[in-house]
């Protein structure tokens, strides 16, 4: 705590530090002080019969059914302050924005909607200059600040035309701010807009040697090697375990539909693997690529001069082509005809080389089967709770979303089903 700030500095975050020897000790002395909130990760103190009239949270990945109405859970600090604190409203935001914008003041503060898991913010300076403030979530396997502000940074460095670029960051409050990108969304796509994709990462490739990429991190949920697709469909998969007891619907559809194909397509891929070891080995360093990972025109604007600007770089980092050429095919946010699809297996076949085929072959239905759980993410309740944090008008929107996802990740599953052994890609 002290190493961190929060105490034993001139106006610190925590004031009191008090220790009890045993749990009844605890819960006295939490009764006796009547609290607010208090905050515990046992169920035993939260739930005590001695604290049932006080504001509880439990700290804890469970999901239980809650009967009482002044005790919440909450599985991470991100879900403690906003059930706490509530929502960032724009004085507060227009406050922090200050701390780490030098050049000028903040005018005023305009929240955006309709945006995933980070909250984004229209930013008026004093200047006439115009920024973006972005404050990411907090998760503990993949630091999206420091993956997005650093590899903006490089790009700005090399020179990169069609890149958000990077103003300021503070890590500690967990918020960046970028140069505003006057455009509208890429609703409408096609040749010329995939060819621009394509442009980006041949410029990217290009630059993979630069001295600044050397000790870039890998990408978030990196795979290297196939087995790491399988561990990361397997993980998906517990994940779900604690709500399809909520959820009937997905009950049925995980169990009697999605794990058996999964097992199915897991054997045909290892048996068509360019070699067994090589789905249990990561392939060498030196075929790994720069990848923007979420990669696609949903993190794309269009300028006012007809050009495509990319921006979104949370995931960005070192990982196998073979993951970047076959989630851009299977992304969720994407729609992609046979046609647009062929171009970009071609194009990417001319940056990345043709050699990648059979692994790309073996590989291609897994990460299909991989975005049939992404599509089903809103049925965890800390993801739902973060997108509302990012639009709150989703909030009372729940269950037919819900029913959408799940109707999106039936009708991609169908379609694995029928041509993961014949796909055609160059």
């Amino acid at each position: 705590m002290i190493n961190h700030g929060l105490i034993n500095i001139e106006n610190p975050l925590i004031t009191r530090v008090t220790y009890k020897d045993s749990k009844e000790e605890k819960i006295e002395f939490v009764q006796q002080n009547n609290y607010d909130y208090f905050i515990d990760d046992l169920e035993e103190i939260i739930f005590s019969k001695e604290l049932e009239d006080q504001k509880g949270i439990l700290f804890s990945s469970d999901s239980l059914l809650m009967e009482t109405s002044n005790k919440d859970i909450a599985n991470s600090w991100e879900e403690i302050s906003l059930s706490i604190l509530g929502s960032w409203n724009l004085d507060e935001v227009k406050t922090m924005v200050n701390l780490i914008v030098k050049k000028s003041k903040v005018e005023s503060v305009e929240k955006l909607i309709g945006r995933g898991n980070s909250a984004i913010y229209k930013i008026y300076l004093s200047n006439g200059h115009k920024l973006a403030l972005k404050m990411y979530p907090e998760v503990s396997y993949h630091n999206r600040l420091k993956s997005e502000f650093q590899s903006t940074k490089i790009f700005k460095e090399l020179n990169f035309s069609n890149v958000q670029k990077p103003e300021s960051f503070n890590s500690d409050l967990g918020i960046a701010t970028y140069d505003w990108i006057e455009g509208e969304k890429v609703l409408n796509y096609g040749v010329e807009e995939i060819n621009t994709a394509l442009g980006f990462l041949k410029t990217l490739h290009q630059n993979a040697n630069a001295v600044q990429f050397q000790d870039f991190p890998m990408a978030a949920d990196a795979c290297p090697m196939g087995l790491d697709i399988e561990r990361q469909i397997k993980r998906r998969l517990k994940q779900f375990d604690k709500f399809t007891n909520k959820y009937d619907e997905l009950d049925n559809f995980l169990k009697n539909d999605f794990k058996p194909l999964f097992d199915e397509v897991v054997n045909w891929s290892k048996s068509s693997w360019p070699s067994i070891l090589g789905y249990k080995i990561p392939i060498n360093k030196s075929e790994l690529i720069l990848s923007p990972s979420d990669f696609g025109f949903h993190n794309a604007l269009r300028s006012k001069d007809n050009k495509l600007i990319f921006h979104d770089f949370e995931y960005f980092g070192w990982d196998d082509p073979v993951k970047l050429i076959s989630d851009f095919s299977h992304h969720a946010a994407m729609n992609l005809s046979y046609d647009e699809e062929q171009l970009w297996f071609s194009g990417v076949s001319a940056i990345y080389g043709e050699h990648l085929l059979e692994r790309l072959n073996a590989a291609w239905p897994l990460y299909g089967l991989n975005w049939c759980l992404i599509i089903l993410n809103e049925f965890k309740d800390e993801v739902w709770n973060r997108r509302c944090a990012a639009d709150d008008s989703k909030s009372h929107l729940r269950d037919e979303h819900l029913a959408t996802q799940l109707a999106k990740s039936k009708n991609k599953l169908n379609t694995l089903a029928v041509n993961y052994k014949n796909k055609h890609y160059w």
